[in-house]
């Protein structure tokens, strides 16, 4: 992983320098891509979307125990909202939610993947 990209990164307030050096650079950019790039995040929204919220709860939590790992500045309180917004049935909150989240993922994917832009 280039300086640079670990600089975007920290720019953009996704995550810090130490955490990435704590995980290891290559290793953190190789878990990163395959976090946002993750299918369980257009389950999450089916889930939503359909009203399994059992189903998006479970989700939600198992994303948001990534998204700690990863030290994924912001991610983790959106996920816990989202969880609030399944127990309590909030489709549309929910779902807000979740693009917010899809914004931060292609925000990160842009850093992540200069070739995409």
């Amino acid at each position: 992983m280039q300086k640079k990209i670990t600089d975007k990164l920290e720019a953009a307030g996704i995550c810090s320098a130490i955490d990435i050096k704590e995980l290891g650079e290559e290793k953190y950019a190789e878990e990163l891509k395959k976090f946002i790039s993750s299918f369980d995040f257009m389950r999450l929204g089916q889930a939503i979307s359909t009203g399994k919220w059992q189903t998006a709860t479970n989700l939600a939590a198992q994303i948001e125990e990534e998204a700690k790992t990863l030290k994924i500045k912001g991610l983790t309180e959106q996920l816990k909202k989202i969880r609030i917004c399944c127990l309590k049935k909030e489709k549309e909150t929910a779902k807000q939610i979740l693009a917010a989240i899809t914004i931060k993922r292609t925000q990160i994917r842009k850093i992540t993947n200069p070739e995409i832009n």
